[in-house]
């Protein structure tokens, strides 16, 4: 994809305060945990999210603020314009724009945490909490699930 290989290129804006490696990390190391399906299901809850947002949250034209704050170029943003016409292509823009970002984060950031603080920069607060609850809510389910190691006997 040509987006994305353009998108690999860009110099990022420099940020004001530079972000911890502890403020990085994705998950903390557990030794007993499973880090595919800790990977797999971080990537369904991104993709869900992602969908979500593109496709239900975002007006037209909110996509293209993303863009702009994440340095696409005025020739990548109409490259992605292009595939889709109609009233309600801008849902398919906006996804197909968040999946090249997406793609073209390093592995030291977390894709989820990057767009919670981009949508508060684009005055998206309300989208940005709603991520940010679902995720916690998400979380409280996960550990109240019973541990599948542990044995009863009664």
């Amino acid at each position: 994809m040509i987006i994305k290989t353009a998108r690999l290129e860009y110099t990022p804006k420099k940020r004001t305060r530079p972000k911890t490696p502890e403020e990085r990390r994705k998950w903390k190391c557990n030794p007993d945990l499973d880090v595919s399906i800790a990977l797999q299901e971080t990537d369904q809850n991104l993709e869900m999210i992602l969908r979500k947002l593109a496709h239900k949250q975002l007006s037209p034209g909110e996509w293209k603020k993303l863009a702009h704050l994440w340095a696409f170029t005025d020739e990548q943003i109409k490259a992605i314009e292009h595939q889709y016409i109609g009233p309600s292509s801008y849902k398919q823009h906006g996804y197909r724009m968040l999946r090249i970002w997406v793609d073209s984060l390093g592995p030291d950031l977390d894709p989820i945490e990057e767009l919670i603080d981009s949508l508060n920069t684009i005055e998206k607060k309300n989208l940005a909490d709603a991520i940010c609850k679902k995720l916690m809510r998400q979380k409280e389910k996960s550990e109240k699930k019973p541990d599948d190691k542990t044995c009863v006997v009664s």
